[in-house]
């Protein structure tokens, strides 16, 4: 999705329109069931592009949710219901179809639920102070049960900044003892940022539209952070466990914005225009601007 656009890339980088959305801001979620395709937009009910047929249209049943994210989990999409602690399920197999008996709430932690992720066979929901996990017990009432015990005492501040790290999930979170970046190992969450970097971000003046993404290049797995009312990103690095900062030169931040592994290539979604790039380790620019590196040693 671009502005109000929604395109179809192949593999030789042709590029077709196939819908438009009413709503041209903000970031959009995209799950699949292998043939429909829905689009969360945070404006409305959402979109549903039927790939046989290649038909696009707005989601028009009056029981489904106003929803930011969504997810695919065995034959049902499930989506949040904005500014609620809740989530709602769709028919079986069936993006168009909803039911307002369908939903259950987050019940470990009463917390709105902010972001959706699917990792494991598990529902995970995300509100500003906790993570709490479903899994399909096949309920004739309502499929999805909370698993108990599972409540992760960890919240986020920056939905978006939320992505899958290997086998886990890594984001800008908030406890108890403050802000930073957690890896919310099992049911353990532990935080991957050192104390200067929290000190940093404690001082930005706007954490909630933070974004992330992943991806793993030469043996190492990243994670990319950027703060774009700042603007600036920070990486890091789980391989070594170490953290650098990214920058395209003169615009503060990395121009970054998302990512895909498609057709055996790293692609990157520009934040300032309507472009694509491929990462590549051999390329020396960002888009032909030069790269400034920067090496800080030890204080002697």
């Amino acid at each position: 999705v671009y502005g109000t656009g929604f395109y179809e890339i192949s593999t030789a980088g042709a590029v077709t329109s196939r819908g438009t959305l009413t709503s041209g801001t903000g970031r959009v979620c995209m799950s699949d069931n292998g043939t429909q395709i829905m689009i969360s937009d945070g404006a409305g009910k959402g979109y549903i592009y039927t790939i046989s047929g290649a038909s696009f249209a707005a989601i028009s049943d009056a029981d489904a949710p106003t929803s930011d994210f969504n997810l695919y989990l065995d034959q049902y999409f499930a989506a949040n219901k904005q500014g609620t602690f809740s989530y709602q399920i769709s028919a079986l197999a069936d993006g168009t179809s909803w039911a307002a008996a369908d939903i259950t709430s987050s019940d470990g932690d009463p917390d709105a639920i902010t972001a959706m992720m699917v990792k494991d066979q598990q529902i995970f929901t995300f509100g500003p102070s906790s993570i709490e996990s479903y899994y399909d017990s096949g309920n004739a009432t309502f499929p999805f049960d909370r698993i108990s015990g599972s409540l992760i005492e960890v919240g986020t501040p920056a939905p978006w900044s939320i992505a899958q790290l290997a086998s886990e999930f890594i984001m800008l979170g908030k406890d108890e003892d403050g802000i930073g970046v957690f890896l919310p190992e099992g049911d353990k969450p532990r935080r991957v940022s050192p104390a200067w970097l929290e000190y940093l971000i404690s001082g930005y003046g706007v954490v909630s539209d933070a974004t992330g993404f992943t991806y793993a290049e030469s043996g190492h797995l990243f994670y990319v952070l950027t703060f774009p009312s700042v603007p600036v990103t920070w990486c890091y690095d789980k391989t070594t466990d170490m953290w650098h900062q990214r920058q395209t030169y003169g615009v503060g931040r990395w121009l970054a914005d998302g990512h895909a592994y498609f057709n055996a290539r790293h692609y990157v979604f520009d934040a300032t225009g309507p472009y694509i790039h491929e990462l590549s380790d051999s390329t020396y620019t960002d888009n032909g601007v030069q790269i400034q590196r920067i090496r800080a040693g030890r204080t002697i």
